[in-house]
This record gives C-alpha cells, sequence and structure tokens, in this order.
C-alpha cells in the first residue's frame, strides 16, 4: 500500500490495513494539527506515516521529539491552544512523561488530545511488560482500548470527541498483537483540522498551585464520576454479544486483542456464552456492568486479560460493593490465567474448557498432541541468537574494545565494568562480545555509572555505552553529572545519526542533508544539532574528548589503549552512520541520479583459510558461514547476499591473521574494453 492510498479522501472505500496503519488513517480522519512521539516498538510506524502527512500538507504537523516528556508536553501546548494534537510512544515512555501526565489532567485540554501508547505483554522489544492501564488509578484518565483494526481507526475519532466533551485527555491502550494485526478497514469521512490555535489565559485552570489544584483536583473526579454513568458512552465504545440460551449461565467479559482470542476458543468448543468486549476500561460504569450480568442471568463471569488483573479487580469491586447480583456470582480470571506474557487461543481454550460444557470433545486431545509434537521439535531448533546486521559499525567497535580490555585484565590485573543501555549496542550482550553488565532504561547505562564511580575500588573500571538519540533524550543530565563530578568513566557515544533500532527514524542529531523529505520541507527539523560541538562545550578537557570512525580495527584498539590509561570523564565519539540504513540511503540517492556503479566488489576466502574462526567465533559477522561438505570437512565462504562491501571496507579481511580474505573489484567498462 502506498502512502498516498493511506492518506486519500475516499470515504467508505475499504483497504488492508495494520492497526499501526489505521491509527495515521484515524489521525488524519479525525483533524488532528499536532503530533508528536518518541519512536519505539510497537507503534513506531504510526510516526513514520504521519511524517509523510506532515511534509505533504500544511494543515498538519508532526515532530520526532526528544523524549516522550517533551512530546506529551508539546501536545498539551497544542491542545490548550484549541487544536487536537495525539502523543504516542510505547509503555516505557510513559514513565519518562509521567511527571507532566499526572498534573496537566487537573486543567483538563481544549482542543481534543489523546495520549496513544502501546503496551509489550510478551516483553518482544522492552525491558519490561508493565501494564500502563494501572495508571489510571492515580493519573484518572480515561481509558479505551481497541479490539479489531477498524477500531484503531475509528477510537482515534471517537477518542477526541470524548476528550473535547469532558475536557480531559483520554489514554488509547494497545498492545503488540494488535499493532500489528491486519484487517480490512473502512475509510471514513475527513474532518479538517482546525489550523491555527489561540491560547486564552485562565489562572484558576492553568496555574495548580495551593487552593487552585484542590479545586482543579476535585473537578477531575467530578469529571470521571459523570463519565463512569453515562450509558451512552458504555454502548459507542463497548460490545455485547448476547446469547439466548437459558441453560448458559456463565458469561465473558474481555478486552482488546483478548476479545480476538475468546472468539476463535468459543467457535472452536461450540459455545455460545454472552460476552462483552470492553473498549472503556476506565472508568468502569458500575450499572451497565451489572446490568449484563442481571439480562443474562449470569451466575459465574470469567474475566479475559492480559497481563495485569484490572478489569478483574473493578469488576470484583462491582459485584461486592454495588450490584444486587453479589451475593450468587463467581469470577474467575488471573486464578487460573498467566499474569505473565502474552495470551493466545489455546491458552483460552484451556480456561473456557473448565467452565463450559461444550460441542468439540476432541479439542482437548488435539492440542495435547500438538503441545506434545512442539516439545518434542523446539527444543531441538538451532536458537536465533541476537547479532548485529551484517556491516554493522558497532561489529569492530567491540571487537577491539574486548581485545583491549581483556589485554588490560590481564597485565594490570583490572576489572571492566560495561554499564549499558537501550539501543542497538545492547546486542553487546551476546557472544562473542559479552560486554554488557546491565540494561535499565534510556539513559540508565551513564546514570548508575554515576553513582557507582563513587564506591568502587580502583582495580574496577567503568566503560558505559550510548547511542546519539538515547543521549539526547535522557543521556545528557547524566553526562554533565559525571563531568562535574569528573568520575573516572569512560563513555562510548555511538552516533549513528538515526534512531535505529526502533526503525532508522530521524533525531535533532541527523544531518539534514541524509533526511528522506516526502515535501518541499519540514516544518519541525529546521535546523541539525551537532553533538560533537555540543560535546566540545560542555566542560570536557580537551584530551579527553575523541572522535572515530569505526571500520579501522587498528586504529580502534590504539585508542581505546590511550584513553583507558587516562583518568577523570573520557568521552569517545564513533561517529559512523547506521550501515543498514546507509546502505539503503545510498542506493537511494544512485536511483534518484539515475547513476549506475562502475565497480563490484566482492570478498571471498581462500583455500589458505586455517579454521582460526577468529572471523566467526571472535568477530561474529553474520556473512562469513561454514557449509559442511560430503567427507565432512568444513568449507568457509561469504554470502554475497549480505555482505555489504560498499558499507564496510573489509574489517574480516584487516582482522584475518593468514590473509586468507581476498577483496576482488569488478569494473565491467574494462571488461567491455
Amino acid at each position: 500500500m502506498k502512502l498516498t492510498e493511506l492518506f486519500q479522501d475516499a470515504p467508505n472505500k475499504k483497504l488492508l490495513l495494520s492497526g499501526n496503519d489505521a491509527f495515521a488513517r484515524g489521525i488524519f480522519e479525525a483533524g488532528v494539527r499536532f503530533a508528536a512521539n518518541y519512536p519505539g516498538t510497537p507503534l513506531s510506524e504510526v510516526g513514520d506515516n504521519l511524517k509523510y502527512l506532515s511534509e505533504t500538507r500544511d494543515d498538519f504537523t508532526f515532530d520526532y521529539s526528544l523524549n516522550e516528556k517533551v512530546a506529551l508536553e508539546s501536545c498539551i501546548g497544542a491542545s490548550w491552544s484549541g487544536v487536537r494534537s495525539i502523543a504516542m510512544f510505547k509503555h516505557l515512555g510513559l514513565n519518562v512523561a509521567a511527571d507532566p501526565l499526572h498534573s496537566f489532567p487537573y486543567s483538563g485540554v481544549k482542543g481534543g488530545m489523546i495520549i496513544l501508547c502501546g503496551g509489550d505483554p510478551g516483553i518482544l522489544s522492552s525491558t519490561n511488560a508493565q501494564d500502563n492501564r494501572l495508571y489510571s488509578l492515580h493519573s484518572k484518565i480515561p481509558i479505551i482500548e481497541p479490539g479489531t483494526v477498524q477500531e484503531c481507526k475509528d477510537f482515534i475519532r471517537d477518542g477526541l470527541r470524548l476528550s473535547e466533551l469532558y475536557e480531559l485527555p483520554v489514554y488509547v491502550h494497545v498492545t503488540t498483537r494488535i499493532c500489528h494485526s491486519h484487517g480490512i478497514v473502512t475509510l471514513g469521512d475527513v474532518k479538517e483540522p482546525k489550523i491555527e490555535g489561540y491560547f486564552e489565559k485562565d489562572a484558576d485552570r492553568y496555574i495548580n498551585t495551593l487552593k487552585r489544584a484542590l479545586k482543579n483536583q476535585e473537578k477531575l473526579h467530578e469529571k470521571i464520576t459523570r463519565i463512569a454513568k453515562n450509558k451512552k458512552l458504555f454502548y459507542q465504545f463497548n460490545r455485547i454479544r448476547a446469547e439466548n440460551q437459558a441453560k448458559n449461565t456463565t458469561g465473558i467479559i474481555t478486552s482488546g486483542i483478548s476479545y480476538s482470542y475468546v472468539i476463535q476458543a468459543c467457535q472452536k468448543l461450540g459455545i455460545k456464552s454472552p460476552i462483552l468486549k470492553l473498549g472503556f476500561l476506565f472508568p468502569i460504569n458500575r450499572e451497565e456492568i451489572c446490568e449484563f450480568a442481571n439480562q443474562n442471568h449470569l451466575s459465574k463471569l470469567l474475566v479475559v486479560e492480559e497481563s495485569e488483573s484490572f478489569i478483574e479487580t473493578f469488576i470484583k469491586s462491582v459485584f461486592c460493593n454495588y450490584c444486587e447480583v453479589k451475593r450468587d456470582l463467581e469470577i474467575h480470571g488471573k486464578d487460573s490465567l498467566p499474569s505473565i506474557g502474552e495470551l493466545n487461543t489455546d491458552i483460552i481454550l484451556k480456561f473456557l474448557v473448565d467452565h463450559f460444557e461444550h460441542e468439540n470433545p476432541l479439542i482437548m486431545g488435539q492440542l495435547s498432541r500438538k503441545e506434545k509434537i512442539l516439545e518434542e521439535i523446539i527444543p531441538g531448533l538451532p536458537v536465533r541468537e541476537p547479532t548485529f546486521c551484517p556491516g554493522c559499525q558497532y561489529r569492530p567497535v567491540f571487537y577491539a574494545l574486548k581485545e583491549i580490555t581483556k589485554s588490560f585484565m590481564k597485565k594490570e590485573d583490572l576489572v571492566f565494568i560495561f554499564a549499558g543501555d537501550i539501543g542497538c549496542y545492547t546486542l553487546s550482550e551476546a557472544y562473542p562480545y559479552q560486554l554488557l553488565d546491565w540494561v535499565t532504561c534510556m539513559g540508565a547505562g551513564l546514570g548508575i555509572a554515576n553513582g557507582m564511580a563513587h564506591v568502587i575500588g580502583k582495580k574496577q573500571k567503568l566503560i558505559a555505552y550510548i547511542g546519539d538519540s538515547t543521549f539526547l533524550h535522557s543521556g545528557i543530565p547524566a553526562l554533565l553529572n559525571a563531568i562535574k563530578n569528573n568520575i573516572d568513566l569512560t563513555l562510548i557515544l555511538f552516533n549513528n545519526y538515526w534512531t535505529s533500532m526502533t526503525g532508522q527514524q530521524e533525531h535533532p542529531g541527523t544531518p539534514r542533508k541524509y533526511i528522506t523529505r516526502f515535501g518541499s520541507k519540514s516544518k519541525t527539523d529546521v535546523k541539525e544539532l551537532d553533538i560533537i560541538k555540543f560535546l566540545q562545550n560542555i566542560g570536557l578537557e580537551r584530551d579527553n574528548l575523541e572522535v572515530t570512525g569505526a571500520y579501522n580495527i587498528s586504529h580502534l584498539k590504539r585508542l581505546f589503549q590511550s584513553i583507558l590509561e587516562k583518568d577523570g570523564t573520557r568521552v569517545i565519539v564513533i561517529n559512523e552512520e547506521c550501515a543498514l540504513k546507509k546502505k539503503r540511503r545510498l542506493r537511494e540517492e544512485k536511483a534518484a541520479l539515475d547513476q549506475v556503479q562502475n565497480n563490484y566488489t566482492y570478498y571471498t576466502i581462500t583455500d589458505t583459510c586455517t579454521k582460526c574462526n577468529v572471523c566467526i567465533e571472535k568477530f561474529g559477522c553474520p556473512a562469513i558461514n561454514v557449509s559442511i561438505m560430503e567427507n565432512s570437512e568444513s568449507d568457509y565462504f561469504i554470502d554475497e547476499a549480505m555482505c555489504i562491501p560498499e558499507i564496510c571496507p573489509g574489517v574480516c579481511k584487516s582482522l584475518c591473521k593468514n590473509n586468507s580474505i581476498l577483496k576482488t573489484i569488478i569494473n565491467p567498462h574494462l571488461e567491455e574494453s
């Protein structure tokens, strides 16, 4: 699908979209004027789509912000000026934005505002699986959750209407599966955004101090109470599937992607049960929940949700303290369902058969056989170890660093501590490098090292890593603190120009000349922030700042050797563009200029190879492979499809002690002549 199709004005047209595409379409249809995010899986693609929209229309602005706090605060400013706005980030980003999140709802919103946040219950691309629905307990922000790809689009529009009706921000809770699911979506009408905002001063509303804050807190609680009792909202966002079967007195309450699992499980088992799919999670409408139980004559209620027992806790509170059927209702959920990891249809099948008579007696036998087969197959499958991309600029850096630190440890009896952070360099935890001692959250590698530096002995030395995007996001304060105290620390700052791990999005330090423009100019990326100039002007000793490329291993070893012998706070900037992005960029530039590459370069391993395994076991380049021949001997070769010689200048050749890797350059024009 082309982006022009996603943002066409074509009501009632049907498109196959992902959940993230549907969110972007919903933002377009709803007349949002301003959007901001810090890229994070599972929502990265929403921002990528909106960047195109921002650069091709004059009535919409999108910003890749330095971090989630800045993104949220920017959207608050747009909303208070009377235009619609939306902030987007992953679940961990809400922790960064938690300060304004808990304060600005007292003032509320003027233009509709949504906080779109992607959870990761399976911890597929995160460091935890926190359930952000629990933020509602102290932020008092309404939560809605789409359960289908169509709802991903529609809930943006409906959520903004709700936001403006009650002058509150609305939190849209989603998880990985719904973001990356695909479905047929019917497009709607496109609302023209309000282009120009105006901020009306109101001290009582916007200055939350002393009595003003208390009064605004009281107003917030009153709004939430009214929302909880709004019957129309209950039926707008929630869906009831009623079954007129008097014999079945067991009902199900679920939400989000779990609803799809429940429907699939019920179909397989032939179960016909009343189901309430909650799209409006907080605040809970107690009266309508009770009505669902009463009308369907329920004696048992099953609550199906991922992560924490958020809905279940509220439901139990309703029936214990409020509803007239509380004496007879039996409620089950997390007493059987896991709180860790993602749910799936098989898990729900096992859960439902304990509570329903079903029409498929063979289903559990089939499920048992499936699990038994998987138990036999999975242990024998090769484990896909995390690794850097072919040609990645990080690989030679960590190879050289490991060699030098090993040398230091032998000669001077030192132990190096490697402070990790969030980014591609987190993969240094894996074989063959294993140069990582903690990963917590963005900016924490350097932050934790600040305190540790004050208490460890002289036999231990700290080396911290951080990427350029993470440095701008939340690493600057920690580095300034380190410089202030002149702690003994070496920081390796990977300046690769992009937010690479989430899909090569730009950030304030990305060279403007490298950024793909969809329109004539950007509204948000006016100037490039030079990280190296910034470092030169924040108090580092002149001799303690080094800037280098990544592919010369001999030079890297000498540089590490020199700087690790020094004292104080030292910074090494690895100034090298992300190899994957650079490869794509060069290909696009050549295509745009209609140029043909004159030379073709490739690397081969010759018969003189002694199979010392340095290139595989110590360097770990995935383009270098081994095949077993018929005589059981091994043959080492370089996969030309993975090797990118236009980016990596043959690092494997430079480290081969036997000169067994050969570089070949073919010039087609010379052959013709």
